[in-house]
């Protein structure tokens, strides 16, 4: 099976401020050329979607689904560093949700946080038949290198796991940085 999937930092998510709330339209100007709108988007700089009722959040799905004429629903990630965790956004009708676990839930562990489980819908004609795999969201912190290698030793566990694991996220690299969107397909 392939799935087409999608990297992006959105800087401060769209967040223009208290008075003018969200602009969309970069989002949606980033991912306008895409050849395929894609299954899976991995996204950073989620700032503010969990406000007034993760209206950013629900902002953000709908621009791209507009955008991209396919359905998007929206996964709130968590960071400690502010209101600005990483997000992922997948195509209900491509992928389903078999586990997310909520921010606050006080039974995830740090490993757990901001890592889905989907299985493909037309992988198999049952759910025990489909194919399953991982994808996470990491933004890791800009202040320390330190702080960062910590960050990726909490997820350095997944290059063990059984299933396909996707990730991807803003890792704060020096001379790391790009401006269009990462997009691309991998076999799961």
């Amino acid at each position: 099976t392939r799935l087409s999937v999608a990297l992006f930092n959105f800087e401060s998510g769209g967040w223009v401020g208290p008075r003018s709330g969200f602009d969309m339209r970069p989002l949606q100007h980033e991912f306008a050329d895409l050849d395929e709108p894609p299954a899976l988007i991995l996204f950073c700089e989620a700032k503010h979607y969990r406000d007034n009722g993760n209206e950013g959040l629900h902002l953000a799905a709908e621009a791209l689904a507009d955008e991209l004429g396919m359905p998007y629903v929206g996964l709130l990630g968590s960071s400690r560093r502010g209101p600005i965790p990483p997000a992922i956004f997948y195509n209900p009708t491509v992928l389903t949700l078999r586990r997310w676990w909520n921010p606050g839930d006080p039974g995830a562990y740090d490993d757990k946080r901001n890592v889905a489980r989907f299985a493909i819908n037309d992988s198999g004609p049952v759910r025990e038949a489909r194919t399953e795999f991982l994808a996470f969201v990491a933004h890791f912190d800009p202040r320390s290198g330190v702080l960062r290698r910590q960050q990726a030793e909490l997820l350095d566990r997944y290059g063990k796991e059984r299933l396909p694991v996707i990730g991807g996220g803003d890792l704060n690299g020096i001379g790391l940085q790009h401006r269009r969107v990462s997009h691309g397909h991998r076999p799961v």
